[in-house]
């Protein structure tokens, strides 16, 4: 897997990480969104966006403290289903990018969101 040298990251058929294996409330996305995009505005010229980290299994293989805690999806299938995906590199993470969600993230959302991951709601 080798990032776009035009700047949009990973190819569509690329695997995105996401880190955690458990579903993510509407509520939860919508906070760590918000969080994303504050942080964008505060790194001049590095829009984040209102949206989720996701990085590739390369990088999150050398930052994550539990390889097995994370879900995944390509690039295509977060796009298929009206996400976009930016290429946000960060000084901790070379190959972050950010999944960006519309504003309010309803259940619907967060359903999508989660589905796409492979995630499944406890007790289900």
């Amino acid at each position: 897997m080798a990032l776009d040298p035009n700047g949009s990251g990973v190819a569509p058929n690329d695997l995105l990480i996401r880190r955690g294996v458990n579903w993510e409330s509407a509520g939860r996305l919508a906070r760590q969104a918000d969080l994303a995009e504050q942080a964008g505005k505060a790194r001049n010229g590095h829009p984040f966006g209102f949206g989720i980290s996701v990085t590739t299994p390369e990088a999150n293989r050398n930052i994550a403290r539990d390889l097995n805690d994370a879900a995944g999806a390509t690039r295509q299938a977060f796009e298929n289903a009206g996400f976009e995906v930016r290429f946000t590199p960060t000084g901790n993470d070379a190959d972050h990018h950010t999944v960006i969600l519309p504003k309010p993230v309803t259940e619907a959302v967060a359903t999508l969101f989660n589905t796409i991951l492979g995630r499944k709601r406890k007790g289900n």
